[in-house]
């Protein structure tokens, strides 16, 4: 459900709607609203309404885990990304590490939750940490066309750190991106490309 905001087939309304109708039928159930408030704290982190998000994510807090709830490591990404965009980097990479040391089964929020983090350690000035944080996001997002965002946000912070890489990291995916369905994704490359390409001044 968070992820319906990136979509461009949805206006704010109809996606308003989609969680709402959630909401409901969750309470109807008799289920916690758990995953319908996280759902909509990382929809507002998105759509950077940061003190909407603060609220959402307490109200999450709050909620009690059920079977309806996402899995342990998924909410613990969820929860990361909202560390990052309240500047709690270090809260943040300690999360990353429970993340990655979490006996659950889920390898997606491993995969995803790497490039999360290098363009707020850029911003700290923590560059080579970064920069091995991006070969470990490489390695498990190269080539693989549902990690596209995670390979954009590695263009833009290549082309800062890495600028040969950044361009190297285009080629070799500009064909698989081209192939996608998804447009919010080709979107999402396609900016980064843009970014790179206006940064490092390429015709």
């Amino acid at each position: 459900l968070e992820i319906i905001p990136q979509s461009l087939r949805f206006s704010l309304e109809e996606i308003h709607h989609y969680f709402e109708d959630f909401k409901n039928r969750l309470v109807i159930a008799n289920y916690s609203l758990r995953p319908y408030f996280q759902a909509l704290f990382i929809m507002n982190l998105y759509l950077n309404k940061i003190d909407y998000a603060k609220q959402n994510y307490q109200l999450y807090k709050k909620s009690p885990r059920d079977h309806l709830s996402n899995c342990e490591k998924c909410e613990m990404y969820g929860e990361m990304i909202y560390l990052l965009k309240t500047d709690h980097l270090q809260e943040a990479l300690n999360l990353q590490n429970k993340i990655m040391n979490s006996s659950v089964d889920c390898d997606e929020a491993i995969h995803k939750s790497y490039s999360k983090l290098l363009l707020p350690l850029l911003e700290q000035s923590k560059i080579d940490e970064a920069l091995i944080i991006q070969q470990k996001a490489y390695f498990v997002t190269y080539n693989r066309t549902k990690y596209i965002p995670e390979l954009s946000e590695q263009m833009i912070f290549l082309t800062f750190c890495d600028p040969d890489r950044a361009i190297e990291l285009f080629y070799k995916h500009v064909d698989l991106c081209d192939n996608l369905s998804n447009l919010s994704y080709k979107f999402e490359f396609w900016l980064a490309a843009l970014f790179m390409a206006k940064k490092l001044k390429i015709n």
